[in-house]
């Protein structure tokens, strides 16, 4: 299993970054940048209108989005253009609730349209938090039907859509369905599968995301720490700062290592919740500790809405919530323990 990068991925990231860079020079939208490249359906098939990349390109991409702080729906788009690739436009996924902790069912009611030709479904009740759903130009919806837990497409106009700022400012929404009318898209025999496939790729393109959150916080803690002088002598020269710096690192690399992993899992088609709870696990527990470490060392200005280092922090907090929180997947990883045979250390 390779998990190095291509020179070919090595560039697209590269340029990724100048574009980005660009759009913040100049009043652009990412997210229209994004389009120019080609980059929307980046590993969908080109008979779907996608390049026909692999999940390594969309993770090169996420990575730099995450360390140029932008807030674009680049992910959700990925995981909803995968449930639907023949949906035009951004397609985004609604399928966490209010009151259900990340669990795989889901309290939206779906009911056969009585009224209409047999095509036609009825969804009635509430999703929340739908990263970025208040820009969707359709939006598949988990809902529970008479023979079980099914998919289905949703137009945004059909439905109430409150949008809002989630913690890192980033736009969220509140979806509320009233006998909305939808389209099925997968029903019991698949949607479960579809589900997990849709975590699993969402897990790890977010890790890919928080590992470019965690590089840039890192690099301008440490450049703070060099050019910060405190009683005459830069903050770097402090032994007991640089140790904390040191510790943030390891956790980076760790962090990073895991990303990889999961990303070459999902390039070669293994698709492994086991795999993507430690991507989480390992991202939320390194995020955490360089988020808290990047505003630590950076004193008084760290914690202070002016001051970029604060929306890295926000913005890996968010992460370690979507899809499960860290103690959500450890707990998953922990159930799976009886899995493995015990290793008797003495002979």
């Amino acid at each position: 299993m390779d998990l190095t990068l291509s020179p070919e991925q090595t560039d697209l990231g590269d340029a990724v970054a100048r574009m980005l860079a660009t759009a913040t020079a100049t009043p652009t939208d990412p997210w229209a940048g994004l389009a120019e490249m080609g980059l929307l359906g980046l590993d969908l098939p080109e008979e779907h209108g996608g390049a026909g990349g692999t999940f390594a390109d969309v993770s090169v991409v996420a990575r730099a989005l995450g360390r140029a702080g932008a807030r674009t729906p680049y992910v959700e788009g990925m995981v909803g253009g995968h449930l639907a690739p023949r949906l035009d436009g951004l397609v985004v996924l609604a399928h966490d609730e209010p009151g259900r902790r990340w669990t795989p069912g889901a309290g939206v009611r779906a009911e056969p349209d009585t009224d209409a030709d047999g095509t036609t479904w009825r969804l009635t009740g509430t999703k929340e938090p739908v990263p970025h759903g208040g820009a969707a130009d359709h939006l598949v919806v988990s809902a529970t039907g008479p023979e079980g837990l099914a998919l289905f497409v949703v137009d945004p106009s059909d439905a109430a859509v409150h949008t809002y700022a989630s913690h890192d400012r980033s736009p969220t929404a509140r979806i509320d369905l009233d006998r909305a009318p939808a389209a099925l898209l997968a029903g019991p025999d698949q949607a479960a599968a579809l589900l997990l496939e849709a975590s699993v790729r969402a897990v790890t393109a977010y890790g890919a995301e928080a590992l470019g959150a965690m590089e840039e916080a890192l690099d301008r803690t440490v450049g703070y720490l060099r050019t910060r002088r405190q009683f005459g002598v830069p903050l770097a020269s402090f032994q007991a700062l640089t140790h904390r710096a040191a510790d943030a690192y390891v956790a980076l690399e760790l962090a990073r290592s895991t990303v990889l992993y999961g990303t070459a899992c999902l390039t070669e088609g293994v698709v492994d919740l086991a795999v993507a709870s430690r991507v989480k696990v390992q991202t939320g527990r390194a995020g955490r500790l360089i988020g808290q470490e990047a505003i630590q060392l950076h004193g008084g200005i760290g914690v202070t809405d002016e001051h970029g280092i604060g929306y890295f922090t926000a913005r890996l907090e968010v992460i370690e919530h979507l899809w499960g929180d860290t103690g959500f997947h450890l707990q998953r990883l922990a159930a799976g323990l009886g899995d493995h045979g015990a290793v008797d250390l003495l002979p």
